[in-house]
């Protein structure tokens, strides 16, 4: 009921869990205020019941695809990419037919349990299991409650661009921090995970990194190929640089930002930008040009999917067509440098 404070009075109703409050002019208008709001209340909540009840009873055939058009649907206004929807919705049917779920309404928290129990025995990385769990939440959230309201983006999204050999040669020069951004461009590592490389996972005689699980955002143990060009600032910190880390702290943005402008790197062209993800990309656009094959190409970026070693009959084979594919991108990379005279 509405009461008085001062000269108005307040309508007071519950919305979403929790009290609202509105002054109104008069006591007619606050009780006709609290009507119009319990009652639209009242049939939203009518009208979320009754199409949940519906589409709980909806078969997981008729629900992956009305999942699908939607997956689609957001693709096509550039909400998210093509590759993303596809896997949602592989992922979403794939982890389905594990349970032999046929009602979405099956498709609640203890059938979660039970996928996320299968899924480990089948001992997939971390990335992996949170996939199909998420496609198969998302695939159940979707049918019952509904397509999600679209949110507006406040600020464009920040595209990495592509480094030159010029560019990537500039900054590779740095005194201090050059060999770290050598490391993210010639072996494909992310930011943080070069600053977690030890010097028990270098092998120098092997020429090879032995990474473990911890110290991957993939959760899965790496040995990749040290590149030759890697090779001899890896000798001269060995001889300079003391302590566990290979690096004692990764560089900062700010520090990132004023190495560039040192080495006269523009951070924006195109509309794309040289933010610290760049390293990464111009790693796999320089795979790309060296024409590499799409399985070698994702063990080398540790993509969830890539060729695994287990796949090769020959111990030592698939770092050897690791090593391979890191010395033919070197190559691409020192001919341009020649051929543009980049220097530092």
């Amino acid at each position: 009921m509405p009461y008085k404070r001062g000269k108005s009075w307040i309508a007071q109703w519950i919305e979403d869990g929790r009290r609202r409050f509105r002054a109104c002019p008069t006591k007619s208008d606050a009780i006709d205020l609290e009507r119009t709001r319990r009652s639209t209340e009242w049939r939203i909540k009518e009208r979320i019941i009754k199409r949940g009840h519906e589409a709980s009873n909806m078969p997981i055939p008729e629900a992956l695809a009305a999942f699908k058009s939607h997956l689609d649907q957001r693709a096509a206004d550039g909400a998210i990419s093509r590759v993303y929807a596809r896997e949602q919705h592989r992922a979403a049917g794939y982890a389905a037919d594990m349970l032999g779920i046929i009602l979405i309404c099956e498709a609640d928290e203890h059938a979660l349990a039970d996928l996320l129990a299968a899924l480990r025995k089948r001992k997939l990385s971390s990335a992996s299991m949170n996939l199909y769990v998420g496609a198969l939440r998302e695939l159940h959230r979707f049918t019952i409650d509904g397509p999600r309201r679209k949110v507006e983006r406040t600020a464009p999204r920040q595209v990495s661009r592509v480094l030159t050999p010029t560019e990537a040669w500039r900054i590779i020069a740095h005194p201090k921090r050059g060999t770290f951004y050598a490391f993210c461009l010639f072996t494909g590592l992310r930011w943080n995970e070069v600053a977690r490389l030890t010097w028990s996972m270098v092998d120098l005689e092997a020429e090879k990194l032995t990474i473990p699980w911890k110290a991957m955002k993939t959760k899965r143990d790496a040995v990749l190929p040290i590149p030759s060009i890697l090779m001899p600032m890896l000798r001269a910190m060995q001889c300079a640089v003391g302590g566990v880390r290979l690096f004692k702290a990764k560089p900062r943005r700010t520090t990132w930002m004023e190495d560039l402008k040192a080495a006269k790197i523009p951070y924006e062209k195109n509309g794309e930008t040289a933010n610290r993800k760049c390293l990464r990309k111009t790693f796999t656009n320089w795979l790309l040009d060296a024409r590499v094959s799409n399985d070698v190409r994702k063990a080398l970026r540790r993509d969830a999917g890539g060729v695994m070693e287990q796949h090769y009959d020959e111990p030592g084979r698939f770092l050897s067509a690791l090593r391979e594919a890191s010395e033919k991108m070197v190559r691409m990379f020192e001919n341009a440098r020649r051929t543009t005279g980049a220097t530092a």
